[in-house]
C-alpha cells in the first residue's frame, strides 16, 4: 500500500493558513515549517521525497517556498473590505498570478460538485478527500 507521508508541520500549516486569513495569529508572530513529502510504502525504509517546502509566517503573510520546481506562493489575509489573496509566482519564467480568496473559493465548489460527477475513482476523492491516518510523537511524523 502507497502512503503519502508528511512531517506533522504541513498539516499545522494549512490550519495556520486557515487561522491567519481569519486574522486568529498574532501580525507581530514569525515562525518557519519546513516540510518534506514522501511517497513509498510505509513499511519499506527506501520513501521518495517528492516535494520540500518552506512555509515562513510573519506579520499576517504565509510565504511558501516550493523547492522542485522552484516557485513561491504568498498569502494575504482579507484587510477591511478587501479579501485574503493568493499569489503565485514563478521566478524562472517571471510569472505571476494572483487570485482572490473569494474568487478561489468558488472556484473550488465548482470543480468538487464537478469532481463529485465523474466516473474516476481519483477524480471523486478529490471531490471529498478522506484519509486513514497515523501520528508518530517520537518522530513528528503523520502518515495519511
Amino acid at each position: 500500500m502507497r502512503h503519502v507521508t508528511f512531517q506533522l508541520f504541513a498539516v499545522l500549516a494549512t490550519s495556520l493558513v486557515v487561522m491567519v486569513s481569519s486574522g486568529s495569529v498574532f501580525s507581530a508572530e514569525a515562525f518557519r515549517i519546513e516540510t518534506k513529502v514522501f511517497v513509498g510504502d510505509a513499511k519499506d525504509k527506501k520513501q521518495d521525497v517528492v516535494s520540500k517546502t518552506t512555509t515562513l509566517f510573519k506579520d499576517g503573510i504565509v510565504y511558501d517556498f516550493l523547492e522542485s520546481p522552484e516557485q513561491t506562493a504568498v498569502f494575504r489575509k482579507p484587510v477591511g473590505d478587501k479579501p485574503g489573496r493568493f499569489i503565485l509566482l514563478n521566478d524562472k519564467d517571471r510569472l505571476q498570478t494572483e487570485i482572490t480568496t473569494d474568487k478561489l473559493t468558488g472556484a473550488m465548489k465548482d470543480l468538487r460538485k464537478w469532481a463529485s460527477t465523474q466516473n474516476d475513482a481519483f477524480l471523486k476523492f478529490c471531490a471529498n478527500p478522506r484519509f486513514d491516518e497515523t501520528f508518530d510523537r517520537d518522530t513528528g511524523k503523520l502518515v495519511l
